[in-house]
């Protein structure tokens, strides 16, 4: 509950205990709170990470140990390219500015808005240089894009092919890019499919099929 009625989710994981056996580091962040990041991001959440203790860990550690961290994170948290990861300590104030720096920053990119025609500019160039898959005989061609709403940028896509036919790893590739184009690295984004496909000919039609087939219809998968 808490999570559905925040705008940012700040996730603070203690990197260190003081019994730990020196030379040796913990798992950070561990999976459950990995899975925590994660459950923030589907329900379309900002999220940032904030690393306390870290005046515990001696510096001339902190540089192999800042690279571990972060390699888990952007390996685990792929779905959300670019999460902020700051590195604080609440006894000594250090880098609590920074953090709320991070927070406003990646909350004013929750509520970016794209203009339409830039969007699909920028898409049909990026399909050129990666083309679309083939699925069933045909390429899965994106016609056209365009942003529906903000907190979290959700954008509905139409495309020729149905949405179960669309690869999921192609549409990760597209927000991925496009948090990148866009400078939206760090925010969830949402994407629809709607197919321009029409039924065969002469085939009887329930009303659930025709809902599903109507062209430019509703939305068919998130």
């Amino acid at each position: 509950r808490a999570i559905r009625r925040a705008n940012v989710v700040v996730v603070c994981v203690n990197v260190l205990s003081k019994n730990r056996v020196p030379g040796t580091f913990p798992t950070i962040p561990s999976a459950f709170e990995l899975g925590l990041c994660a459950h923030v991001a589907e329900e379309g959440k900002c999220l940032v990470i904030a690393l306390n203790k870290w005046d515990l860990v001696p510096e001339e550690e902190q540089a192999r140990f800042r690279e571990e961290i972060l390699s888990r994170v952007h390996e685990k948290l792929s779905q959300i390219k670019g999460v902020p990861v700051v590195f604080i300590s609440a006894k000594y104030n250090l880098n609590l500015s920074m953090l709320m720096t991070r927070v406003f920053a990646v909350w004013k990119r929750w509520g970016a808005r794209l203009p339409t025609m830039k969007v699909n500019q920028w898409l049909q160039a990026w399909m050129i240089r990666w083309p679309p898959p083939w699925r069933h005989g045909q390429k899965c061609n994106v016609k056209y894009m365009t942003q529906t709403r903000s907190r979290p940028p959700t954008f509905v896509m139409w495309t020729n092919t149905s949405s179960s036919d669309m690869p999921r790893n192609y549409l990760r590739q597209i927000e991925n890019a496009m948090r990148d184009e866009f400078r939206i690295t760090g925010v969830p984004i949402r994407m629809i499919i709607r197919t321009t496909m029409m039924p065969k000919p002469r085939k009887r039609l329930t009303k659930s099929d025709i809902l599903r087939w109507k062209r430019m219809g509703p939305k068919q998968s998130e």
